[in-house]
């Protein structure tokens, strides 16, 4: 358990740095403002990131390989906590579900920093679909584990409230693909609220892992008596 909470939390942290950094280098433009100059924290999809040619135009190829990293790392951690996550309840069962569901969505998770939408958007939509739906699979069925035990009452309710966002988000997205329309602030807004709650749920699930680790190892170890 120790080792992976630490691969969850160094994915985190590594995936924050080079978003930092690939926002930085970013030449400018988002689909609201085709010749905005630089990075818009509320205007901009992280997604945006990941084009070698950024959407006013301009070379992006640093920011670009920056961003294509962080979301590899990302995909990576999230495959670790749910491999990691059933070790937090019981349920054989429940946990080989979130566990192929997991594996499942990181197929279409690798494959969407891969496929930038200034690229190809249908390319980039279809893997954000195909990694999309295990993992909310996965998510859900994690939530169930959780709530189950009273130790992680609050694991569950962090889960669910970042589960909520990443719906709302997923909503939006989907409701722009499938029957068009203008984008609006609230779509990237609301993608940038969904991926931090879920690094914060990440790093809480990393946290637990630690603890339960500190617990177990810390029990006295108990043998049956020789005959």
């Amino acid at each position: 358990m120790r080792h992976a909470a630490n691969a969850i939390l160094v994915s985190v942290g590594l995936f924050l740095a080079l978003v930092a950094g690939s926002m930085a280098a970013y030449p400018g433009g988002s689909w609201l403002d085709l010749q905005a100059g630089s990075h818009d924290l509320l205007r901009n999809f992280l997604c945006d990131l990941l084009g070698p040619i950024a959407i006013n135009g301009e070379p992006n190829g640093l920011g670009s390989r920056a961003m294509i990293t962080a979301m590899v790392i990302l995909a990576l951690g999230l495959g670790v906590t749910w491999w990691s996550i059933p070790g937090l309840f019981t349920g054989s069962t429940l946990g080989k579900a979130i566990r192929g569901c997991g594996t499942l969505s990181l197929i279409g998770l690798v494959a969407v920093p891969l496929t930038p939408p200034t690229v190809s958007y249908q390319l980039h939509a279809a893997a954000v679909f195909t990694g999309g739906g295990p993992a909310a699979a996965a998510f859900v069925l994690s939530l169930v584990g959780l709530a189950r035990d009273r130790r992680t009452h609050r694991l569950a309710l962090l889960g669910g409230l970042a589960f909520l966002w990443v719906l709302i988000g997923f909503g939006l997205y989907a409701r722009q693909y499938f029957f068009g329309g203008g984008p609006t602030v609230f779509l990237p807004a609301s993608h940038r609220v969904a991926t931090l709650c879920v690094l914060g749920w990440l790093i809480a699930i990393a946290l637990q892992l630690r603890a339960r680790h500190r617990v177990q190892g810390s029990s006295p170890i108990t043998t049956k008596p020789l005959p």
